[in-house]
């Protein structure tokens, strides 16, 4: 039994001498009317002043609705990813502040992106070599770094911009980019950076 193994004193007792103050579980419990639900059980160890030793609090909760509501966020947020995959070429996640990239769908063949090694983690570059001359200038003023910064702290929460680019075909490929922003704090930008070959 899954409940027991966890909380049985011997267990709680081997928790604690490994350094565990707070604990919890979450588990299929069957209710008075039969049904199972999922629940919460949760430890926390707290110091007894009065004599050697420690007393160890027990609580419970029902989170059945939790529960639901989560797997029905994460089914939305998979049809929305699986619809939004289904347009774009490329997608990706990316904080401007700390460099961090989740690729969410890779593009294939596009020399002019870049994911360079900083000293801190990948850098998110568009290698504005690869836009044909005429737009370079354009393409700079949005997407250097340093430009969509500015704009997002300017209260901007979306960049967007067509440019001629350069691929691996030799050929030049009108490609949309669009730069939304999800999220601004001090020490956090983060973006999602969608790109599709139109």
């Amino acid at each position: 039994n899954k409940f027991y193994d966890f909380f049985s004193i011997d267990a709680i007792r081997e928790r604690v001498k490994n350094g565990e103050h707070k604990f919890y579980i979450e588990v299929r419990r069957k209710n008075d009317c039969g049904e199972y639900r999922w629940s919460e059980m949760s430890g926390t160890v707290i110091d007894n002043e009065t004599k050697c030793g420690y007393n160890v609090l027990l609580s419970f909760r029902d989170i059945q609705e939790l529960k639901e509501a989560k797997i029905e966020k994460e089914k939305a947020d998979k049809r929305f990813v699986s619809a939004v995959s289904s347009f774009y070429d490329a997608i990706y996640e990316y904080d401007m502040v700390t460099d961090d990239i989740m690729v969410w769908k890779n593009g294939i063949g596009y020399p002019w992106l870049v994911f360079a090694k900083t000293n801190r983690e990948q850098a998110f570059i568009f290698d504005l070599n690869y836009v044909r001359e005429e737009y370079r200038k354009q393409a700079d003023d949005l997407l250097s770094k340093d430009a969509m910064i500015k704009a997002f702290e300017e209260g901007r929460i979306e960049l967007s911009i067509e440019l001629p680019l350069y691929g691996n075909d030799n050929f030049y490929h009108w490609f949309a980019i669009q730069i939304q922003l999800l999220e601004k704090e001090e020490k956090e930008i983060k973006t999602m950076i969608y790109i599709k070959d139109i």
